[in-house]
């Protein structure tokens, strides 16, 4: 699949996640009848949440991609933080609890960097692990579609390999 329809797919999903995860939160502490100031601890609980959300769509997109899906990847840890924040500030009385005062540009950067890191690091572990996983299903389908006797020598190979390797690398 094409790197651009993967990030878009990836922003989509993830933001998707973001914001129902802030929409429960949201009514949880409403129907608590949390103050507006302390709302905060209540949406504090979506950060591991949406975590998941991001290593599962960056795992998504490893296993889906060629060898630039880590553009998706920052693509992805950069436009959704960015897209949120925009949300929250020009939604009425939605941002107040996160900025009581209109922001500056330094306190915008912050929480930015702050969601980029939230959504890039669990994404780009995610990549890393469908990268891995992609190689092992792309291994198994040349593995079936060899004969049996080819499976057996090719296997038999690897595994007198490895055990060169291991025997050369152990401690004298």
């Amino acid at each position: 699949m094409p790197v651009v329809m993967l990030a878009l797919y990836g922003i989509l999903i993830t933001l998707s996640g973001s914001e129902v995860m802030g929409f429960l939160a949201g009514s949880a502490a409403r129907a608590a009848a949390v103050a507006a100031e302390n709302a905060v601890y209540i949406v504090a609980l979506t950060v591991i949440p949406q975590m998941i959300v991001a290593y599962f769509v960056g795992r998504r997109i490893g296993v889906r991609s060629e060898s630039k899906g880590l553009f998706a990847i920052l693509a992805l840890a950069f436009f959704v933080p960015f897209i949120d924040l925009v949300i929250v500030l020009f939604s009425p009385d939605h941002g107040k609890p996160l900025f009581p005062s209109k922001p500056t540009i330094s306190e915008f950067l912050i929480v930015l960097l702050m969601g980029v890191i939230k959504y890039g690091v669990p994404a780009a572990f995610g990549y890393w692990r469908g990268r891995v996983i992609q190689l092992n299903r792309y291994l198994a389908y040349l593995l079936r579609a060899l004969p049996k006797e080819s499976q057996d020598a090719l296997v038999n190979l690897a595994s007198d390999e490895a055990k060169r390797l291991a025997s050369n690398s152990a401690p004298n």
